[in-house]
């Protein structure tokens, strides 16, 4: 029964659209929040070059600081880990903060970060609060 549950599941995520799976709305603050539904397992290029279309668009094309908070555990594809490290990919963002769930993770993120060199400031958070005072800095 749990097999054939999965199956149903993952053929049913895969007829969802970005829009279902990611959600992307400008808070009264004037900053981008980005949601990663449950149901989201693997971030692909297509996702990321889908926020950052709705970045531009809600943000009129200009820089925008961002909130990224997942639902569940999130892979990313090869192909958008290169993606991530363009200048396409941060073109409409200041900076972004990333919501993580635990404090050993947001030390791993944090430490990847060193080595990935982002041209924007990029920080991992275990608290959102926390996560949208820092990006307050950069309004």
């Amino acid at each position: 029964m749990i097999e054939i549950s999965f199956w149903y599941n993952y053929w049913q995520m895969q007829d969802m659209k970005n829009e279902e799976l990611i959600i992307v709305k400008l808070n009264s603050e004037n900053i981008i929040e980005i949601d990663l539904m449950e149901q989201l397992q693997e971030l692909t290029k297509e996702d990321l070059v889908y926020m950052r279309q709705e970045v531009f668009k809600l943000g009129g094309g200009k820089k925008m600081a961002v909130y990224i908070q997942s639902g569940g555990y999130v892979t990313i594809s090869c192909e958008a880990k290169g993606y991530s490290k363009s200048a396409e990919s941060y073109e409409y963002a200041l900076a972004k903060a990333v919501l993580i769930d635990s404090f050993s993770k947001q030390l791993l993120f944090n430490f990847y970060m060193e080595f990935s060199k982002p041209t924007i400031p990029l920080k991992a958070f275990t608290s959102k609060e926390k996560a949208m005072e820092w990006l307050r800095t950069f309004l």
